[in-house]
């Protein structure tokens, strides 16, 4: 499953903050990223009650998560398109 498709999978990342997982909070599941496997791929979510800076949520297939306001993931989309997230364009150490 690709970045632009809806998921389908529970909301079940958890959340480090009182051993609660997301699917007892008001996220709202938006992608996947790979859904090849049943390995607990990384996925994409948003918190409408969440404030603001902190309503786009990020899993890893670990357990961890980033948060980020809306401008924050709109800004990070943008460059992605530009192809600065591209790892070909990153240099060779």
């Amino acid at each position: 499953m690709g970045i632009d498709e809806v998921s389908d999978s529970p909301d079940t990342a958890h959340d480090t903050q009182g051993g609660r997982t997301m699917s007892n909070l008001s996220t709202t599941p938006l992608a996947t990223f790979c859904g090849n496997c049943n390995c607990g791929c990384p996925e994409l979510f948003i918190d409408p009650a969440a404030p603001a800076d902190k309503r786009i949520r990020i899993t890893d297939d670990f357990g961890q998560h980033i948060q980020m306001s809306a401008d924050q993931f709109q800004d990070l989309l943008a460059q992605a398109k530009a192809g600065i997230l591209d790892l070909h364009a990153v240099p060779a150490t």
